[in-house]
C-alpha cells in the first residue's frame, strides 16, 4: 500500500522563468538555492531543500509535484505496484539530481501530469533572512480536473490519500498527513493547475503579505478570509506569469484519524469563506484558477494509450458505438415523470452518462472531455428548467421541433429549434426544452466534461430540492 507522507516541491513551466524567479525571490518570500539544468529552484524558510523549480517554456503549465515516502523499499515496492497496476511510470527508481537528491522516480497522473515519488531527500537547516514574508513550506496544492471521481479514486485508491472533506460534487479535499488538506482537487472542464498555497506562520504573517505585495502593485486576487473547509486563513494572487499562489495559516489538524469523519460542505457564500470579508471569489478570480488547459505528458490521450495497447484498431473498435447497440432508457429520467408525468423523456447514451449521471453504464463511451448522448421527446413532453453549475451544454435538434427556454437573474428567454438548429447554454444559465407539436422530436445533448455534476431545479419549479444519486 503506497502512502504519501507530504507534498515536497511543485515545478511550474513559464515564458519568462528568470524574470519569474526574480518575483518569487525579490516579492513572495522564496530563496534562490541552485539551477537545476534549466530550472532555477527556490527554498523557503523551512528544512525542504526547495520549494519551487522554475522551468522555461513557452506555454505555462504545472512540469510536476513531487510527493515523498519514507524509504528505499517504499520507492522500490510503490514503483513496482504502480506498474502492475497499469499507471504510467516514466522512468525506474533511481538517484535522482535536484537540491537535496534522494532516490525516486516519476508516474503519470489520469490527467497526463508527472508526480514524482522520492524518500531520502537531504533535508536543510531552517533559514532566516530580511524578507517581510518566507512562507515554510507548501502546505497544499489545488489541481482542476475533467474527471473529479476518477482523480479522487486514483489518489485515494492508488496513492494512499484519504478524503478529508467534500465541497458539494465539486472539489474533494485530500490529506497525506496530519494536515487537512496537502492535496485539493477541484472539478473543472480541463486539467490546470489551480493555486499553490505556501504556508506562513501566522495572520500576522498573512497580512505583512498583503501589505507587501500591494506595495509591489500585486492586487488581492481574493481575501483575506477563512476557508470553510480546511478552516484555513487565506490569501491569493496571481504571479507575473499568471499562476494563482495563496499565503496560508491555522489548517485543521487532523490528529484522530480512526474518529474523524468527512462532510459534504455546501457551496455557500458564509462557508466559502466564514468572516465575511473577502466573500466568495470574484469572476476574475475564478477565472484565473482555472487556469489554462494543459495537454497530457503523454500527449493526447488517443497517442498514449496506442502506446499501451500496441493496436490503433483496438483503440478505434473501443470508441464506437453503435446504433444497434443502443436503446432508449425511459427509466434515467423517470424520477422526473413521477413527479410529473409531462416530463417522461427518453435518453440513448453514446458518451458518458451526460446530465443523468448514468457514468457506470458498460455500453457507452467512457467520457474524458465531453458526452455525447440524445434526447427523445414524445408529443407534448418537457425537461423541466434545471441548472448545470458546472459546464456547459449544446443541443442540437434531429428531428422535429424543440422550444428552448433559459433563464437567468429573473429573465426568461424562449427560443424555438428546427432540424440542424444548435443552442449552446453557458454554465449556470437555467434552461429547459418541450415538444409543443404533434410528432416525436429528438436532439442531441453533449456536456463539456467527462462526468457532470448532477443538475439542480430552480426555486417554483416541480423538482426543486429533488436530489438523486448517480
Amino acid at each position: 500500500m503506497i502512502r504519501v507522507g507530504h507534498v515536497r516541491h511543485a515545478g511550474l513551466v513559464a515564458p519568462r522563468a528568470a524574470e519569474l524567479a526574480e518575483f518569487y525571490q525579490q516579492v513572495w518570500g522564496l530563496r534562490s538555492v541552485a539551477e537545476r539544468g534549466a530550472a532555477l529552484c527556490l527554498r523557503g524558510s523551512g528544512p525542504e531543500p526547495f520549494l519551487l523549480g522554475l522551468y522555461p517554456g513557452e506555454r505555462r503549465r504545472l512540469h510536476h509535484l513531487a510527493l515523498s515516502l519514507p524509504n528505499r523499499a517504499a520507492v522500490d515496492a510503490a514503483a513496482r505496484e504502480l506498474e502492475a497496476a497499469g499507471v504510467p511510470v516514466l522512468d525506474p527508481p533511481r538517484l535522482l539530481d535536484e537540491p537535496g537528491g534522494g532516490y525516486g522516480f516519476s508516474l503519470v497522473d489520469p490527467d497526463g501530469r508527472r508526480l514524482e515519488l522520492a524518500c531520502d531527500v537531504a533535508l536543510s537547516e531552517p533559514l532566516d533572512w530580511e524578507a517581510p514574508v518566507r512562507p515554510t513550506k507548501i502546505s497544499h496544492v489545488v489541481l482542476n480536473t475533467p474527471d473529479l471521481d476518477r482523480g479522487a479514486d486514483f489518489y485515494t485508491r492508488v496513492l494512499g490519500f484519504r478524503v478529508s472533506d467534500w465541497s458539494e460534487h465539486l472539489m474533494v479535499f485530500l490529506r497525506c498527513n496530519s494536515d487537512h488538506h496537502s492535496l485539493a482537487l477541484s472539478q473543472a472542464p480541463h486539467a490546470s493547475l489551480n493555486h499553490i498555497a505556501y504556508e506562513v506562520p501566522g495572520i500576522d504573517e498573512v497580512m505583512r503579505g498583503i501589505g507587501n505585495l500591494k506595495r509591489h502593485g500585486r492586487a488581492i486576487l481574493w481575501g483575506p478570509g477563512r476557508h470553510g473547509p480546511g478552516n484555513n486563513v487565506f490569501a491569493y494572487f496571481q504571479d507575473p506569469a499568471g499562476f494563482v499562489m495563496e499565503y496560508t495559516c491555522d489548517l485543521l489538524q487532523i490528529e484522530d484519524e480512526a474518529s474523524y469523519q468527512p462532510q459534504v460542505w455546501p457551496r455557500v457564500p458564509e462557508l466559502i469563506e466564514r468572516w465575511g470579508t473577502a466573500g466568495p471569489p470574484s469572476p476574475e478570480a475564478r477565472a484565473a484558477m482555472l487556469g489554462e488547459a494543459e495537454v497530457g505528458l503523454l500527449g493526447d490521450t488517443m497517442a498514449a494509450e496506442t502506446e499501451r495497447t500496441g493496436s490503433l484498431a483496438e483503440l478505434i473498435d473501443r470508441r464506437i458505438a453503435r446504433l444497434e447497440d443502443r436503446k432508449l432508457d425511459w427509466e434515467a429520467l423517470a424520477f422526473q415523470a413521477r413527479v410529473e408525468p409531462r416530463f417522461r423523456r427518453a435518453q440513448m447514451r453514446y458518451v458518458g452518462g451526460g446530465g443523468t449521471g448514468k457514468h457506470d453504464d458498460p455500453n457507452v463511451i467512457q467520457a474524458e472531455h465531453f458526452t455525447f448522448s440524445t434526447m427523445l421527446l414524445p408529443p407534448g413532453s418537457e425537461g423541466p428548467l434545471h441548472t448545470h453549475h458546472d459546464v456547459e451544454e449544446v443541443f442540437f435538434v434531429l428531428k422535429g421541433q424543440v422550444t428552448c427556454f433559459f433563464e437567468l437573474d429573473g429573465e426568461r428567454v424562449e427560443r424555438t429549434l428546427g432540424p440542424r438548429d444548435l443552442a449552446w447554454i453557458p454554465a449556470g444559465v437555467s434552461r429547459g426544452e418541450r415538444n409543443d407539436t404533434d410528432e416525436v422530436a429528438l436532439m442531441i445533448v453533449v456536456l463539456g466534461t467527462g462526468r457532470p455534476q448532477l443538475p439542480t431545479y430552480p426555486e417554483g419549479s416541480p423538482l426543486h430540492g429533488v436530489k438523486r444519486e448517480r
